[in-house]
């Protein structure tokens, strides 16, 4: 029987709800989860902000500006971490041959892989992306440097395409363990690394840096280029249509790397 999108995305969300209520279970622990997940992302902003406070400006980027490019990377994050983070635990699969388990399914490999864990707990960190953007609105929008329409991009797109651009650089991570098998430490150049990279003007570092962040690790595409131009520091409008073009190409790449190395594996052992 053909199954279609429709099928897949529903078996998606049954698996996904599913561990919803089991995580659920014990609340206490929840919350607790969410709230100590929430202060340690909210102490990274807090020592930037502390070090603005001394200096001022990052490159002439103000404690408000930054907080209107941590938010959407932050947000993005939260929502990559929700739904692809078993993407980062891929060298498991492969070393331990679970991943025998998820080829035999009638199902794509990496919708089966991301379908077997939905971490909720990652709300507290989509909170303070949110409290983020909200604090960094509160002085754009009066100055009129940030138009309405420029906010509703940074929270309802913006954090979307930041969440596609990351989970297509996990993935394609992931496909080359089907190469290398040993990935963890790959992700700390690939994954950690960009990531903090981002929340900072890409401006501060070297012209090579810039040039991977914003060509092989396109993380340059999920914050600063479209918050570059809604604050009217610099770029062209281009970016709002080019930042949704370079998320789907590169998820398109990374899935076609996927399949590519797929066609390598050989299981555990063998």
């Amino acid at each position: 029987m053909r199954r279609t999108a429709l099928d897949f995305w529903r078996v998606f969300w049954f698996l996904a709800a599913k561990g919803m209520r089991e995580r659920m279970q014990y609340k206490a622990s929840f919350l607790l989860t969410v709230l100590f997940r929430t202060l340690s992302t909210t102490m990274d902003f807090v020592l930037i902000a502390v070090i603005l406070a001394r200096f001022r400006f990052i490159d002439g980027w103000d404690v408000f500006e930054v907080a209107l490019l941590y938010g959407p990377v932050t947000l993005a994050r939260s929502i990559f971490d929700a739904f692809a983070r078993e993407l980062e635990r891929f060298e498991h699969y492969l070393v331990s041959g679970d991943y025998d388990g998820i080829l035999v399914r009638p199902w794509p490999t990496v919708f089966a892989l991301l379908a077997r864990k939905v971490d909720v707990t990652r709300i507290g960190m989509a909170l303070q992306g949110l409290v983020l953007i909200a604090i960094g609105a509160s002085q754009a929008l009066p100055a009129g440097t940030l138009s309405p329409a420029g906010l509703a991009y940074l929270v309802l797109v913006l954090p979307l395409l930041g969440a596609m651009i990351l989970t297509a650089i996990s993935m394609a991570t992931a496909a080359i363990g089907f190469w290398v098998i040993r990935i963890d430490d790959l992700y700390v150049f690939t994954m950690y690394a960009p990531l903090s990279a981002a929340v900072f003007p890409l401006s501060i570092y070297p012209g090579w840096l810039r040039g991977l962040l914003h060509t092989v690790i396109p993380v340059a595409f999920a914050g600063y280029l479209p918050v570059l131009f809604l604050l009217g520091k610099g770029g062209s409008g281009w970016v709002l249509v080019a930042s949704p073009a370079v998320a789907l190409i590169s998820l398109w790449l990374a899935h076609r790397l996927w399949l590519t190395g797929e066609r390598q594996y050989h299981s555990t052992g063998s």
